[in-house]
């Protein structure tokens, strides 16, 4: 097929056609007929192939992504795992005397087939956001730590030079890496928005060959003037950041999203329940991640380094970079509390699943109090400021605008 929607489209009319006949012959309770079985067939190769590509991009497209790449890797398991139980269900239905049984069997396996299916291309497509929004965050973390080499000291600058230039370097490739993906998501969507994001990505080139330009001048002449341009550039790539990362549209916007909505509809009235939205099940049937000590203390050390700017006292000039600094550090602890979450249901240490529950607790509560902290701070300056200013606000995990008043 030439694109996954194409495939999207063939799959839900092959689980229409199919959960069609199959309710007209259970409500009469005939014998299956011999056109059942090319109907089932033209399902699970369908199904395949969408679990296939699905594969292919969960290894393409997110192997620097570990998090979306496994999500991606065990909706896939479960798709295949439904698919096998089809066979099956097909062959209980023509060997068994009790046809009520096997029709029941039948349906419960396409729609098994139907939800795991839509599950995993929704976390496929929710994937392209995810991914979209963790660059841009990781694009303000790093531009965070390279902003202050414009202020520091001659002989401290001395010193860093090989620092300033790696972090240099490694803000351009996450400016044009942020880039990319927001060129992509320009494509998929039309009107203001597409502009907008088309206009960033020309500025963002821009702004790369700036970043470099600056740097150079700086390490032959620190002028105010050279450090200025320095810390400027950085700032025009955070405030362009910030504004996408304020408008990007979510899945459930995109028309391919409710193409996959339209097929786990399907799948739900396949066994006469009424249909629900698929984002209020998908929480409810995504697997828990195999999370070792080892994966836990990695993204600790995350937690533990995103921390860092937030403690740095903040100045009226920061008040946008202490809504962003607030909100990488809370979506890194919200994906350290899911881990543990994963760690203490998987019962490998039995005997400390109670102090690890209570830690668990205390990890949420204290990021709601950090986020709540945080906009306390910024109400108070927004008062001394007199109301003027950015109106936006921190919130719980991180997520961009979920706090905006």
């Amino acid at each position: 097929m030439s694109s996954m929607e194409d495939v999207i489209e063939i799959f839900s009319d092959a689980v229409s056609g199919f959960i069609m006949l199959s309710v007209k012959l259970m409500e009469s309770n005939a014998q299956p007929q011999p056109g059942l079985r090319p109907a089932a067939e033209a399902v699970v190769k369908t199904s395949e192939a969408l679990c296939g590509v699905g594969r292919a991009k969960g290894e393409k497209e997110y192997a620097d992504y570990e998090d979306i790449q496994a999500d991606i890797f065990e909706c896939c398991d479960g798709v295949e795992k439904a698919v096998k139980s089809f066979g099956p269900a097909l062959d209980v239905l023509f060997s068994t005397a009790d046809r009520q049984q096997g029709w029941r069997k039948l349906v419960n396996a396409t729609q098994a087939i139907a939800s795991n299916t839509s599950r995993m291309l929704l976390v496929v497509y929710g994937a392209e956001h995810r991914r979209l929004e963790m660059a841009g965050y990781l694009l303000l973390e790093t531009c965070a730590a390279t902003k202050p080499y414009g202020s520091k000291p001659e002989p401290e600058l001395q010193k860093t030079a090989k620092q300033m230039v790696e972090s240099v370097n490694k803000c351009s490739s996450d400016l044009m890496t942020f880039a990319a993906y927001v060129q992509a998501r320009s494509k998929e969507i039309e009107g203001p928005k597409s502009d907008q994001m088309k206009k960033a990505v020309g500025d963002f080139e821009k702004l790369n060959a700036r970043l470099v330009e600056t740097c150079n001048a700086m390490m032959q002449d620190l002028s105010a003037a050279n450090r200025q341009a320095f810390v400027g550039t950085i700032s025009e790539i955070e405030r362009i950041t910030r504004e996408i990362l304020d408008i990007i549209k979510p899945p459930e916007e995109l028309d391919v999203y409710k193409q996959i909505q339209d097929l786990f509809s399907k799948g739900s009235m396949a066994v006469g329940s009424v249909p629900k939205p698929l984002h209020a099940v998908l929480d409810a049937g995504k697997p828990s991640r195999d999370v070792s000590p080892d994966d836990l203390k990695r993204t600790g050390d995350e937690v533990k380094r995103a921390l860092v700017p937030v403690k740095a006292h903040p100045t009226v000039a920061e008040r946008d970079q202490v809504v962003d600094n607030t909100n990488v550090a809370s979506a890194k602890a919200a994906k350290y509390g899911d881990m543990l979450a994963d760690y203490i249901a998987a019962d490998k240490q039995p005997a400390l699943k109670q102090p690890l529950s209570a830690a668990h607790q205390d990890m949420e509560r204290a990021n709601r109090e950090l986020v709540d902290a945080t906009n306390d701070y910024l109400q108070a300056l927004d008062a001394e400021k007199g109301g003027g200013g950015s109106k936006k606000k921190a919130s719980v995990g991180g997520a961009s605008g979920g706090g905006a008043s």
